[in-house]
């Protein structure tokens, strides 16, 4: 709008105002900043493939490796009641489980 600006003052030169919008070099800046537009959601959206592609090769590790993940909850509270319901390969799931649904989905 910075160009077209200094033509909007003198309303009554609505020629010249129509002429600018109407002229190749308009079409060719429509055009770049359309296609300027479409590139930055294209980035968006492979963003947001990649990131799901990465998080479902997460899951799949701690499905065939679990043991490989343990550093990263070893440290976590478990009640003490919970060693006499669950076995600790459940109790290990449940938290790389909840550690792949926030800290690494985020």
């Amino acid at each position: 709008m910075g160009e077209l600006a200094q033509y909007l003052y003198d309303p009554n030169d609505a020629q010249l105002f129509l002429s600018l919008c109407d002229s190749p070099e308009m079409h060719q800046k429509t055009l770049e900043t359309s296609q300027s537009i479409i590139d930055f959601a294209c980035i968006v959206f492979a963003h947001g493939i990649l990131e799901g592609c990465i998080y479902e090769y997460l899951t799949t590790t701690t499905i065939v490796s679990p043991e490989r993940w343990e550093c990263y909850v070893k440290r976590k509270k478990v009640e003490l009641v919970t060693f006499k319901e669950v076995s600790f390969e459940q109790i290990r799931n449940d938290k790389i489980e909840k550690l792949l649904g926030s800290d690494v989905k985020r």
